[in-house]
């Protein structure tokens, strides 16, 4: 039995998405750094890669898209 927790394989909500909107990771990172501003030349490595996992989360919960369903939300329907 595998130690993962039963879900959705992100992986296949990113494709799905990729596919529906193309350029939406590209669209979406742009739009959330925009929004949050982070100074690039403060952060670590490490803060700047965690700021690009950020960015991909908020893509999949709570960037608005049809209808303002989120990316998870037009996956599951």
């Amino acid at each position: 039995m595998s130690s993962q927790a039963p879900g959705v394989e992100f992986s296949r909500v990113i494709s799905f998405l990729k596919r529906r909107y193309p350029g939406f990771a590209e669209t979406a990172y742009q739009e959330f750094i925009a929004h949050v501003e982070p100074d690039f030349d403060e952060l670590s490595y490490e803060h700047a890669e965690r700021l690009h996992e950020l960015a991909l989360e908020w893509a999949i919960f709570d960037k608005p898209l049809e209808g303002g369903l989120s990316g998870i939300e037009l996956y599951c329907v």
